[in-house]
């Protein structure tokens, strides 16, 4: 994927059916030339995950694509704070462009839990979730 990534800095936005990394291999890739190029060149704005992705699998997808505006997924429940923690991180350069986040199949407690969140944390004074069914 970084390889293919390299030969199209001009695409803006991406679509991946899966994910497929072992977790020994996220620092390597991360550590890499070709990543580091990618991330530094190219103009990936909207990103969609088709299937269930983890908080470290999304860490490495938006750090290989930092100027993200919208990104939509289906996230790992067990990992779905976690995950809106990092999405939403002020501390986190990789995500400061992104404005629009779309949770596939999020049931109805993520979404209470994530307003929960937001108030307690003080995020936001505007923000707009949705239940779509």
């Amino acid at each position: 994927m970084i390889k293919l990534l390299c030969f199209t800095p001009n695409m803006y936005t991406i679509k991946f059916r899966r994910i497929a990394i072992q977790l020994a291999e996220y620092e390597s890739i991360e550590q890499s030339e070709s990543f580091r190029l990618v991330s530094d060149t190219n103009n990936i704005k909207n990103m969609t995950l088709e299937r269930r992705c983890t908080l470290r699998q999304i860490q490495l997808l938006i750090a290989l694509c930092p100027r993200l505006e919208s990104f939509t997924t289906e996230m790992n429940r067990k990992e779905f704070l976690s995950i809106i923690r990092f999405l939403l991180s002020e501390n986190n350069a990789n995500t400061r462009h992104l404005y629009f986040s779309y949770v596939l199949n999020a049931s109805e407690i993520s979404l209470r839990e994530l307003q929960r969140f937001i108030k307690l944390e003080g995020l936001f004074d505007d923000y707009k979730i949705d239940y779509i069914n």
